[in-house]
Formats: structure tokens, C-alpha cells, sequence
């Protein structure tokens, strides 16, 4: 049985890849790819949010729908602190931004689309899902 000729150059793999901002033209940010380790921390970390949110998002009153916008802010807030390993290209009050820097006092548009791509990190590609 053959699996294609074999070669001496190794896959190459990087555990973090490079977002160019969409938000904040300019800035870019360092984002932590998935692994079968890092995706289980992450969803022991965030299981309890997600839940809550889906259970508050299906209620009909103003509380409910004030609940579930916390806990998706509070969502995001895990993923950028846990997925945004670095940031470059961004000021903020002066100083160079870091991932803490934007979470507290940044713009809450590049907070979002940070934590978007921590998740479309996670996503399993369509090859993935069919093995």
C-alpha cells in the first residue's frame, strides 16, 4: 500500500498566526491556533458562560435580553484574554497596547473582532469535521 512518495521536508506548523485588524486599520494581533489541548481549556473555561447565555437569550423579558448581552460580552472577554496572545500597531492613551490594555480601555469593535477570530480559530475546517 502507498501513501504518496515520501519526503524529507517536515510539515511545518505554527501555534499562532497574525491577524491584520479590519476595525483598526494599522493594528494587527497575534492569535493562538487550535489544538485538541488548547480547545479543551478553553471550553472547560467558557462551558458555564455559554450555557447561561443560551438560556437567558431564549427569555422574552428585558432582564433576560440584558443578561445575555452581559454574558456574551463576558464571553468575548474570556476568548480575547485567552486567545489574544499580543498586540502591535495600536496605541492607547499613548502607550503601546497590550491584550489587557485593549480588553479595559480599547475599542470594543476590536475587542469583538478579536474574539471572532479566537473563534474562527477554533472552528473545525470542513476536513476536519469529516474525520
Amino acid at each position: 500500500m502507498s501513501f504518496g512518495s515520501p519526503s524529507d521536508e517536515a510539515v511545518k506548523w505554527e501555534s499562532t498566526v497574525w491577524r491584520a485588524s479590519e476595525t483598526m486599520p494599522g493594528a494587527r494581533f497575534r492569535v493562538r491556533r487550535a489544538s485538541l489541548a488548547r480547545r479543551a481549556e478553553l471550553t472547560r473555561r467558557v462551558r458555564g458562560l455559554v450555557e447561561e447565555l443560551a438560556c437567558r437569550a431564549a427569555g422574552d423579558g428585558p432582564e433576560e435580553k440584558l443578561a445575555a448581552v452581559e454574558l456574551e460580552l463576558e464571553a468575548d472577554r474570556v476568548y480575547v484574554e485567552w486567545g489574544v496572545l499580543e498586540v502591535s500597531g495600536l496605541e492607547i492613551d499613548g502607550e503601546a497596547a497590550s491584550v489587557a490594555a485593549v480588553v479595559e480601555k480599547g475599542p470594543e469593535g476590536l475587542c469583538r473582532e478579536m474574539a471572532a477570530a479566537v473563534r474562527a480559530e477554533l472552528s473545525l475546517s470542513e476536513n476536519e469535521r469529516k474525520n
